[in-house]
């Protein structure tokens, strides 16, 4: 189940997203840079992928702080950016898409 804003009415109102239980958790809080995430259709993978790059934003990178998701196939893409497009206004008021 996808945890987006108007299914968390339960959470706080500054909580954007948390991450499931189990391997979602345990993707999002890897230490490591680098991070092979697979599982199947529905288990959030694109949710964690777009808020992983998140928490790091604002760390001392500054504008040369880039990531890249690879997906499938070029059209699965198109999850990755609406997914953007939800959350990071919310996480980053004043964030426009380009």
């Amino acid at each position: 189940m996808q945890q987006t804003p108007a299914q968390s009415t339960d959470l706080p109102d500054n909580i954007v997203w948390m991450p499931q239980p189990g391997s979602q958790t345990l993707a999002y809080t890897c230490p490591h840079n680098e991070l092979l995430y697979h599982g199947q259709r529905g288990a959030s993978k694109t949710d964690m992928a777009v808020m992983d790059f998140a928490k790091d934003v604002g760390r001392g990178f500054g504008r040369h702080w880039h990531g890249i998701v690879f997906r499938e196939s070029y059209k699965d893409l198109k999850d990755v950016i609406e997914r953007s497009q939800e959350y990071y206004p919310l996480v980053f008021p004043g964030a426009r898409y380009n």
